[in-house]
């Protein structure tokens, strides 16, 4: 499940408020499919506004880094399932 996404670590005291909207729920046979494909829907997802990725994402020359954890031609399929909201 992608949802709540903090800044730092859940282990962390100091974390701070959620830093994107709350995703939805993905599964796979595949682990590393799986990650890649939180981390492609984390990337595309708009950063809460006030939060500290909008934040910083206003900041000049900071980026958000790919993962890369395919190889180049592997490729996976997301399928939705159902939609919230409709």
């Amino acid at each position: 499940m992608i949802m709540d996404v903090s800044p730092n670590c859940d282990c962390h005291d100091e974390n701070d408020e959620p830093i994107l909207p709350n995703i939805g729920m993905l599964a796979s046979f595949d682990p590393v499919a799986l990650d890649q494909a939180c981390a492609d829907l984390c990337q595309q997802a708009e950063p809460i506004r006030n939060s500290q990725l909008g934040d910083n994402l206003a900041k000049p020359r900071w980026k958000l880094q790919s993962l890369g954890f395919f190889d180049e031609g592997k490729k996976y399929q997301t399928v939705i399932l159902k939609k919230k909201d409709e």
